[in-house]
């Protein structure tokens, strides 16, 4: 889940597909990004304020907290990507299928 976008500042809390079906929240999967490891994380939903509240109470037992990321540390992280030669970093348009990137394999192992 993405929350408020200020020009410096992201939040971010990862909130898995299991904990959207236990709250019983109608959710569609949708592709976001070019890395093949996470672009297929991202999902679109609504919900109301009783849903929300059994989404915290989950996130919370489970100690999943958010984390921010400033656009300096974002740049940062953009430029060690860069470094691995990270496909998706690439700006071409062209479709990532078959990365083998072992630093990417290892840590989004899914």
């Amino acid at each position: 889940m993405r929350g408020r976008e200020r020009p410096e500042n992201f939040d971010f809390i990862c909130i898995e597909e299991k904990d959207l079906i236990e709250t019983e929240i109608s959710f569609k999967r949708i592709t976001e990004g070019r890395c093949i490891y996470v672009k297929n994380l991202h999902f679109n939903a609504q919900i109301d304020k009783k849903k929300a509240e059994q989404l915290c109470t989950i996130l919370i037992n489970n100690n999943i907290v958010a984390q921010r990321c400033k656009k300096k540390l974002t740049k940062q992280i953009l430029t060690y990507q860069k470094e691995l030669k990270c496909l998706a970093t690439d700006l071409e348009d062209s479709e990532i299928n078959n990365c083998i990137k072992d630093t990417c394999i290892s840590m989004f192992r899914l």
